[in-house]
């Protein structure tokens, strides 16, 4: 649909091109989140919202995000989605909270703790600018460090299992999360094996299972189908069998087909040993949708990423 809007107005007050696409994929989730994925109704909401848009804005007097995301609510509710709206709702007051939280406690969130101490590595291992790092490789020290790398991960597993180990009796689940490539299967994979030497059985539940349908995931700007949402796996399902196994009671895990896009009707039984432990190696672990059903103390969670600490030859950290 034609609009005369082709500007918004950021909450920095910078003016940024007006971009349809976020509107539909912000119904989407929303509406998403309310159980039901239904590409139809986002595409004429979001018609909707741009015809309200254009008969009270223009580029000369472009909408704000606040202004947007208003109309979007009001249509939500006048289009009898009102469940949708509620997420909606909900999703902004929460943004809001963290925006506002993270402008008075953002030095907190920084994890100075383990920045510190990886670059108390480098620099007591002699790699910490980009320069002497290429030294020790050039030294023909490339397996000398790697191995030293090594062990330097090694203890921080060791560290993650003796936390577990001291709270065995109350722990039903463990949640490693981290960005793709970050090294979670390897952490898993370590990490089990040193609670299974100390007599804790570890149980993986693939949550990989619980997408839903390739045809009801939301898309990304660019119309790619995103994978990395949470509104993309089945939260409702993951919240009932989590209950379910934190209460001792089997479950029926859906099978979800790559191939295909789509989630099978078989299914497969899961019914870990009372005492053992459940491992959930997601990309949203640390995503409190995902696991809500289940009491913290009851939980475990491991957030791991990569960390540079090396500087270039102008004293430049290196992403």
């Amino acid at each position: 649909m034609p609009t005369d809007i082709s500007t918004i107005l950021k909450r920095t007050g910078e003016v940024v091109a007006f971009d349809r696409e976020k509107i539909r994929v912000a119904i989407y989730k929303a509406t998403a989140a309310a159980g039901r994925h239904d590409r139809e109704l986002s595409e004429r909401l979001t018609g909707d919202v741009i015809s309200a848009l254009s008969s009270t804005y223009s580029d000369e007097e472009p909408p704000t995000v606040e202004d947007i995301q208003d109309i979007v609510e009001r249509m939500l509710i006048r289009s009898g989605n009102e469940d949708a709206a509620k997420a909606f709702i909900l999703y902004r007051d929460e943004r809001a909270r963290l925006r506002s939280r993270s402008r008075s406690v953002r030095a907190e969130k920084i994890p100075y703790k383990a920045m510190w101490q990886t670059l108390d590595w480098a620099v007591a291992h002699d790699c910490h600018t980009v320069e002497k790092l290429n030294a020790r490789l050039e030294g023909d020290e490339l397996t000398q460090l790697v191995a030293d790398s090594d062990a330097f991960y090694e203890s921080i597993i060791a560290e993650a299992a003796e936390s577990i180990l001291a709270r065995r009796d109350e722990l039903r689940f463990i949640i490693v999360a981290g960005p793709s490539c970050s090294g979670k299967t390897t952490t898993t994979v370590k990490l089990s094996e040193r609670l299974e030497a100390a007599g804790l059985k570890v149980v993986p539940l693939a949550l990989d299972h619980y997408f839903f349908d390739l045809s009801l995931h939301p898309t990304d700007e660019f119309g790619d189908h995103d994978f990395e949402t949470p509104e993309a796996l089945d939260l409702n399902l993951i919240n009932k069998h989590l209950a379910e196994l934190d209460a001792g009671r089997p479950i029926e895990m859906p099978f979800y087909d790559f191939q295909t896009g789509k989630r099978l009707e078989k299914t497969t039984r899961f019914e870990p040993k009372p005492g053992s432990l459940i491992l959930l190696d997601s990309l949203h672990g640390l995503y409190a949708g995902l696991t809500a059903s289940v009491p913290s103390e009851r939980k475990f969670s491991i957030y791991i990423e990569t960390i540079s600490q090396i500087k270039d030859r102008a004293g430049r950290y290196v992403r």
